[in-house]
Formats: structure tokens, sequence, C-alpha cells
């Protein structure tokens, strides 16, 4: 599994941040992507994954903030993860992690 953290420096993110992340595997697929842990300011710090197919991003998988783990698990040919955190309070992040297969 390969894996991303946010921030991955184990302080808390920064107010008005804004990232995204493409998640891609060549001729692979992603598989299995899910969030390991989640920790923003919910209903304000709001992490998306998008479904990228033909590089073009076609529909939102998920929205996540608050502590809760989402359920779901994503699946394509990549993904793009989009972090936008407000002006106010800040929290820990987000971990997430996926593997690439045939």
């Amino acid at each position: 599994m390969t894996r991303i953290a946010h921030p991955g420096d184990g302080f808390a993110y920064e107010n008005d941040e804004s990232w995204c992340w493409f998640v891609s595997c060549g001729a692979l697929s992603v598989k299995n992507m899910k969030f390991t842990s989640i920790d923003t300011e919910l209903n304000f710090d709001i992490v998306n994954v998008w479904l990228v197919h033909n590089k073009s991003v076609s529909t939102k998988a998920l929205s996540a903030s608050g502590s809760q783990l989402p359920s779901t698990h994503v699946e394509g040919d990549a993904v793009l993860v989009e972090f936008t955190s407000d002006e106010s309070m800040v929290r820990s992040g987000f971990v997430f992690e996926w593997e690439c297969v045939i």
C-alpha cells in the first residue's frame, strides 16, 4: 500500500489551505483507496475524492470531514483527492492509502 499523510510533519494543517493529490497507477488501476485516519473541522475542512476517467474528473466518490472514517473504498483508473480548510479551527489532518493492481 502507498500512503499520503497531510500534513506529514506531525503538526496540524493550516487555515485556508487548498491541496490536491492526483493518484494514478499508470496502466494499472487504483484499488482499495481508503482513509486510515481523519481529523478535520467537521463540515468546514473537507476532503473530497473524485474519480478520474480518460484524464477528466468525472464523479465525486466521497466527501469527508470530522473524525469518523469514511466507509467507502474508492477504485478507478485514477482519483483526485482535494482538501480545503477554512479560516478558523485546524486539526491533525488525515491519512489515505491505496494500492495499484491489474
